[in-house]
């Protein structure tokens, strides 16, 4: 069942929060590693839409000064230390685990991170009810398999042999189901069922789209079956440890101290573990002049809150209320957000927004009938967040009608089925006073199978004349697409966008398309300096 849930791009993407710990820099290259640790992003804003990243790792490997050094996987190829010593460390005492602040480009190092609200903590195991015999996943360095230029952390079964007592905030322990003994610091993910969600259940109001972190292992001793245990020091403590006062200060040291620095990519950019950014590419000439992809996003939702709201406080009699308009704009950022994820190579951030959209309202994931026709180009030129049937998906549907129609004749395309009726979308426009806040406010944080919000006509049908037209609130699909990139953490992730280019097209110089305008009364403009 586990290794059915870790799929290889999932365990690929967990491995990848790994990094081995070695005595000092002149170690990295020629000796065996001591242990290893695991990469943890705290949020910054709310909701986050950056990431100051940390090296966790137990407290007796690092602040000893025993294994103070990591070390990483460069993009390409070889490895690339973590230059940190002792004094860079800091502790809990009661718990064993130890961070350190670190700023990466990570343009050039291959890595992932488990967000801090993905660190489980005694509520969650309640709540998902975490026991002895629950199968866990390890990630963690065998000495057996141990390369002098590439990390490569192996992915190991185990099950949970004893938890502590509710109140107490020590390590559980575990056993693991091999013969291998991993190192130090090996790090320990949990799944759980599919089932409700509840505000601030790991401290973030996030869907379940992946493993939880329930500690890093210490191993203790080898049974006589050949199995070992390992005490687990609790990834619950790092919410206390990465909170507190001392990381607080330094937090906003550091983050003052970026926003004097041109901007570029640091710790604060770094991604999710469900996302893995693909090489840096040469861009071409021609696409110097685009907008950056955040830049991109921030003018499509600020356009569409800004005209949402004041339209919202102007009574116009019913008429020009903005359905078309506003659903088109919609559209664009669902169609910005495919964009972003078709620039990430393994398919994981698609994986991590189809995730929390389903979270959000499974119903856009509804299948119709088969005999949707929609042309795997279609899909391939646009990735649309899926559950796993994109060609009959219902988000799929509404996009190729309302999209296409809207862009190309402003009005949704109107589909013929088999037995002659018509299917198609209607929109909702802006009723006055209610303004992006109030539909926010009383959309529910989770719309349940069976439990539909009356407030709303979003994603209901009507039936006119024989034909069936699905209902759309602009409103509502524009707040839930957001908040399902808010949850996903894909603002702090930009890898290379696909922007549409015309090569080939336009065969004539710079030079010869200024005459052409100049000769026909096209004056320059020159802006003021």
């Amino acid at each position: 069942m586990l290794e059915q849930r870790f799929s290889n791009a999932l365990r690929t993407s967990f491995l990848s929060t790994v990094f081995y710990l070695y005595p000092s820099l002149a170690q990295i290259h020629t000796a065996e590693p001591v242990g290893s640790g695991a990469l943890i992003g705290f949020p910054i804003g709310n909701p986050p839409s950056r990431w100051m990243l940390y090296v966790v790792a137990p407290a007796p490997l690092v602040v000893t000064g025993r294994a103070p050094v990591g070390r990483l996987n460069h993009v390409t190829e070889g490895v690339f230390p973590l230059a940190t010593d002792a004094d860079s460390w800091h502790a809990d005492d009661l718990s064993g685990l130890a961070a350190c602040l670190v700023g990466l480009n990570w343009k050039n190092f291959d890595f992932r991170f488990v967000p801090l609200p993905h660190c489980a903590d005694s509520s969650f195991l309640r709540r998902f009810a975490i026991g002895v015999g629950h199968e866990v996943g390890i990630m963690g360095v065998l000495p057996s398999r141990v390369l002098p230029e590439r990390n490569t952390p192996q992915f190991l079964t185990a099950s949970v042999l004893s938890l502590p007592e509710p109140s107490s905030q020590r390590g559980g322990k575990l056993t693991i189901q091999t013969d291998e003994i991993p190192l130090p610091g090996a790090a320990a993910f949990v799944f759980t069922d599919d089932v409700e969600f509840t505000s601030g259940l790991v401290g973030m109001d996030a869907p379940h789209w992946g493993p939880w972190l329930l500690g890093l292992g210490m191993p203790v001793q080898r049974l006589a079956d050949n199995r070992v245990t390992m005490d687990l020091l609790p990834a619950s403590s790092l919410h206390a440890l990465l909170g507190s006062p001392y990381f607080e200060e330094q937090r906003a040291k550091y983050l003052g101290e970026l926003e004097k620095e041109e901007p570029r990519v640091t710790a604060v950019a770094a991604k999710p573990t469900t996302i893995r950014h693909a090489p840096t590419k040469k861009r071409r000439r021609a696409s110097s002049k685009n907008l950056r992809a955040l830049e991109l996003y921030h003018m499509i939702t600020n356009d569409f809150e800004t005209a949402w709201d004041a339209l919202a406080n102007v009574s116009t009699g019913g008429t020009g209320r903005g359905n078309f308009m506003f659903c088109r704009q919609a559209m664009s950022l669902l169609e910005w957000v495919g964009n972003v994820c078709k620039g990430e190579e393994t398919g994981a951030a698609l994986n991590s927004l189809s995730a929390a959209l389903a979270y959000i309202d499974r119903r856009y994931f509804t299948q119709l009938p088969p005999g949707c026709d929609i042309s795997d180009a279609q899909l391939r030129a646009v990735p649309l967040p899926t559950a796993g049937h994109p060609k009959n998906e219902l988000l799929a549907v509404v996009f190729d009608l309302a999209r296409h129609g809207l862009s190309h004749q402003y009005q949704q395309v109107i589909a013929s089925l088999s037995d002659g009726t018509d299917f198609s979308v209607r929109l909702t426009g802006v009723e006055y006073g209610r303004t992006l806040d109030v539909i926010r406010s009383e959309r529910p944080e989770r719309v349940s199978p069976g439990h539909f919000p009356t407030t709303t006509l979003h994603l209901s049908f009507t039936k006119d004349n024989g034909a069936i037209f699905l209902t759309v609130s602009p409103a509502v699909l524009y707040l839930d697409i957001k908040r399902a990139i808010e949850l996903t953490g894909l603002l702090s992730y930009m890898s290379e966008f696909p922007y549409v280019t015309r090569r080939g097209r336009y065969q004539f110089s710079v030079q010869s398309l200024e005459q052409a305008l100049r000769r026909n009364g096209h004056p320059e403009f020159k802006r003021p300096t």
